[in-house]
């Protein structure tokens, strides 16, 4: 090593503390002290069996069960040596049965991940964010009100009644516009050529006939003329005494 580089202390890790983030997996394992009581009692209780039915055997027949029972406990405790033998190891065995263990949930856990984030990647083409209000933020910023409000609640909200100067101002727009239209080329009858314009209205006066009042609702050359109002002059005009043709709230229509 060089003289510039300092050596830095290993680690020690502590082997129990490791363990005891590890996964405990103690399924399908039976303590080595249950398997030799349960090989013990078996092999008395063949025995008490044997020695019970041996005396009313023959001699031949007796030696054979002696052999099979002999035999048969021998291969037990043998077996019994062997796993008495490998539970020595059984700690580091149990340490890696455990790391298996921890090692297939961590791998459950990635593939849980993998699969979430592609479900993801897969859901993001229907969430997205909407884009900023930049017409209304202009709006605001330049006018100071909201300009883009729906046209249900201006039609649901009463407006505010017109001042008198408002209204003389708008009887006066609406005059200049009845007065364009009839000079604009209106075909007149020659017997309604004398009429009155004032108040937002044309008044037609045919002597002895009637008299019309007409008005325009909306501002436009096609748009047709609305009645305001009609009355009858029909009548003799040489008996004053007499009562005329027409009743006077007949009139006036």
């Amino acid at each position: 090593m060089n003289g510039d580089s300092v050596s830095q202390p290993l680690q020690v890790v502590d082997e129990e503390s490791t363990s005891d983030d590890l996964p405990q997996i103690n399924v399908q394992m039976v303590p080595l002290g249950e398997i030799l009581e349960r090989l013990v009692t078996f092999a008395y209780t063949e025995l008490v069996t044997l020695v019970d039915t041996l005396p009313s055997r023959g001699e031949s027949e007796r030696r054979s069960e002696l052999l099979k029972y002999t035999e048969h406990v021998s291969s037990l405790m043998t077996k019994l040596l062997i796993l008495v033998r490998w539970a020595k190891n059984a700690r580091h065995i149990q340490k890696c049965q455990n790391v298996i263990a921890y090692l297939d949930s961590q791998n459950r856990y990635f593939e849980y991940s993998v699969d979430s984030i592609y479900a993801t990647f897969l859901s993001m083409p229907n969430v997205r964010m909407r884009n900023y209000d930049v017409s209304n933020a202009v709006d605001i910023l330049t006018t100071g009100s909201y300009q883009r409000l729906p046209l249900a609640i201006s039609r649901n909200v009463s407006k505010p009644r017109l001042n008198r100067r408002q209204v003389g101002r708008t009887l006066l727009a609406i005059d200049d516009i009845i007065r364009g239209r009839i000079l604009g080329g209106e075909a007149v009858p020659v017997a309604m050529r004398q009429y009155v314009i004032g108040g937002g209205r044309i008044v037609f006066r045919v002597e002895g006939e009637f008299e019309a009042t007409l008005t325009l609702l909306q501002h436009g050359k096609d748009i047709p003329w609305h009645v305001a109002g009609v009355r009858l002059l029909v009548g003799d005009g040489q008996e004053q005494s007499t009562r005329g043709l027409v009743e006077r709230a007949q009139q006036i229509l």
